[in-house]
């Protein structure tokens, strides 16, 4: 199973240009970053801002 918009002439050339492209990208400054276990609802509920600032 493959996606149908790889056969696109718009993405042929962008894939093409990311092919030629990659092998300038030094591969010791590439970052990844596992969000696996982020959890959503640590985030604060509410806030805080001056009475000038609110709605």
């Amino acid at each position: 199973m493959v996606a149908s918009e790889r056969d696109r002439p718009d993405v042929a050339a962008r894939r093409s240009r990311w092919l030629k492209h990659r092998h300038r990208i030094d591969p010791a400054r590439l970052v990844f970053i596992d969000e696996t276990w982020t959890k959503t609802n640590m985030a604060p509920l509410r806030g805080w801002a001056p009475r000038s600032g609110t709605p």
